[in-house]
């Protein structure tokens, strides 16, 4: 076989099987010494025929495992030839004998280049019969693979494909834009990919016209730059041709140069069996023609939510209801955040198996606005509403700053409308309240409402802290020894000595990672 051309898998001529079989039927005793074993070796590997027992250090391997460890061989092949034999053991093959697994194989990365796309079968076996596949396009090439015919064949077989661009140069990966691509209109392999379960799509366009929605468990499509709304259309299609298996969803940096139209009647979009969803960095038209869609799903089997949803308009409108579906019952950090970018970012972390009689339960909630109080309420309000009322522990984090240096979010906050949303969760054994307003503390004092905070074990204040309030609201609100711990960090104002008479009123103080002895004289 000349060395020019990758060995493929086909019937052994009959020249070939007599030498195996004369190989074979050596006796024993006359035992080939290393340097005629390797020549055997090598000749067999070239030939393509199973390698014998006698004639290597191994077990028999199949044909491709063999063809995979040819260049191992004493003798180099050349430079061609061993680089397209190294491609085999990147596809998977039919396993001899043993069931199917039933997790999809580990990908090899695969790189394009314009050698290796020209081919009908460029890894060593038909485009029909490989079943893992990922394509590592070159940041250069990414506008214009070449020779890209086996690209739209059927590729029924198919169960995990990946098409990922690499970083540039300078080490940044761009976005993939949608008129730079090697598909154009038809997507790979003509979207005859009825198998494929995992499909992972990062900084590559390609057209979403699939049929791989059926059997899809997987779909993650990262840093894509849209450039019409009719493709944005087609993966949303995508989504609900894939909803009744999708497990795993992740939609990360796409952008639209044109508003997505929603339609007028918009079908609710059911996912019972997801366990992951995530919604980061993604055009606000696309976010909320998914996340409204959302219908209600087992709550124990998400694993999972990170999601951004715009700040304009009512905060969690229909959304809520989806989204106290997905948390209900489940331990849940909640994080509502208005960066520059003008959203409020929500992050959900939830935890399988869950239950509403499990004691630990915590929420943080983290504002930063330029409007300050009425978005901060909106953001307690929509906590209120959508999580259960048994959360153990509450976090108020404030990052935004008045311009003269002061924290000024929650100045204006109503003390009774701070004491309702506190009220609402009467099982908090932990509060932590940072770079605050002394107005949130007032709030756990200036009220007749006994359900507020009564079984608070922990006070965490972080930031500039106003000793006389907080003494008032200890001695007011829990009286002596009630609360187990009193911390009191990133606070250099205080000292151990100025809240020594504090310290009593808890079995264990700290400020600012020093312990805090009582103060007996007082």
């Amino acid at each position: 076989m000349h060395h020019s051309k990758l060995p493929t898998l086909i019937p052994q001529p009959a020249i070939g099987r007599k030498r195996a079989a004369d190989i074979n039927n050596n006796k024993p005793s006359i035992a080939p010494g290393p340097a005629k074993k390797a020549k055997v070796a090598q000749a067999i590997a070239h030939s393509g025929m199973p390698i014998p027992k006698q004639a290597a250090a191994r077990p028999r391997a199949s044909k491709a495992k063999a063809l995979a460890s040819a260049p191992r061989s004493r003798t180099s092949l050349p430079r061609e030839a061993k680089s397209k034999t190294a491609l085999l053991s990147s596809t998977s093959s039919k396993p001899t004998g043993a069931a199917k697994p039933a997790a999809v194989s580990q990908p090899q990365a695969l790189s394009v280049r314009p050698e290796l796309t020209s081919s009908a079968a460029p890894f060593g076996i038909p485009v029909s019969k490989m079943k893992v596949l990922r394509l590592v396009i070159d940041d250069a090439s990414a506008g214009h693979v070449p020779g890209k015919s086996w690209l739209l064949k059927p590729a029924q077989a198919l169960e995990r494909l990946e098409i990922i661009r690499g970083p540039g140069p300078d080490g940044v990966r761009r976005y993939g834009q949608e008129k730079h691509n090697a598909f154009q209109a038809m997507p790979p392999f003509g979207g005859l990919t009825s198998n494929l379960q995992i499909l992972r799509v990062d900084g590559y366009y390609i057209p979403f016209r699939m049929t791989a929605g059926r059997a899809l468990v997987h779909l993650s499509v990262a840093h894509i730059a849209f450039c019409t709304a009719g493709a944005a259309t087609a993966l949303i299609a995508l989504i609900e041709t894939s909803a009744p298996r999708l497990e795993r969803l992740e939609l990360v940096g796409l952008t639209l140069e044109h508003p997505l139209t929603t339609p007028t009647s918009i079908a609710r979009l059911a996912l019972p069996r997801l366990r992951w969803l995530a919604l980061r960095n993604v055009d606000t038209g696309l976010t909320m023609s998914i996340w409204s869609r959302l219908t209600a799903t087992p709550a124990s089997l998400v694993v999972a939510v990170e999601a951004e949803i715009p700040a304009q308009g009512p905060l969690f409108g229909d959304e809520a209801r989806s989204f106290a579906a997905l948390v209900a019952a489940q331990h849940a950090v909640v994080t509502l955040d208005r960066p520059q970018s003008g959203r409020i970012s929500l992050h959900i972390r939830a935890f399988a198996n869950a239950t509403s009689a499990d004691p630990i339960m915590s929420v943080v909630v983290t504002g930063r606005a330029a409007d300050g109080d009425t978005l901060l309420q909106r953001m307690l309000e929509s906590v209120r509403n959508v999580l259960p009322s048994h959360i153990q522990s509450l976090e108020l984090v404030s990052f935004d700053h008045h311009p003269f240096g002061r924290a000024y979010l929650g100045i204006a906050l109503s003390r009774s409308h701070l004491s309702t949303v506190l009220a609402a969760y009467p099982h908090l054994l932990e509060i932590c309240l940072e770079r605050c307003d002394p107005c949130f503390l007032q709030a756990l004092r200036f009220t007749n409402d006994t359900r507020v905070c009564p079984l608070l074990k922990t006070l965490r204040l972080r930031g500039q802290v106003d000793a006389p309030t907080l003494s008032e609201v200890v001695y007011t609100r829990w009286g002596v020894r009630t609360l187990d711990r009193i911390i009191v960090e990133d606070c250099p104002s205080a000292d151990t000595r100025a809240l020594g008479h504090i310290a009593k009123n808890a079995g264990e103080m700290s400020v600012n990672g020093e312990a805090c002895i009582p103060d007996e004289a007082t």
